[in-house]
């Protein structure tokens, strides 16, 4: 479990899809179209989300993505990198 939570980790700090689901991240941005600043609060993205529980049961966790990152206090979204650039952009609605 531990070795996945590591492997997580270096994948955020390499900007690739995590494959255990471990990770949040946090950050503020500028809204493009009010000026006002937000912040988003997500589980980095995940290589292969829709089997990433049972990745999860196999390396030893006992608890699902959705029910970590609720833990962690986020709301589990499986987005993509470009989903979180259009976000920042203004291209996607964060609302």
């Amino acid at each position: 479990m531990y070795v996945a939570m590591m492997l997580d980790r270096k994948r955020l700090q390499e900007h690739k899809e995590q494959v255990y689901g471990t990770q949040v991240y946090g950050e503020t941005f500028t809204d493009p179209k009010t000026g006002k600043k937000r912040f988003l609060h997500y589980v980095v993205p995940i290589q292969d989300a829709a089997n990433v529980n049972k990745r999860r049961k196999e390396a030893g966790f006992d608890s699902t993505v959705e029910a970590n990152a609720k833990r962690l206090g986020v709301v589990y979204k499986p987005y993509t990198y470009q989903q979180i650039e259009d976000i920042k952009s203004g291209k996607v609605s964060l609302d």
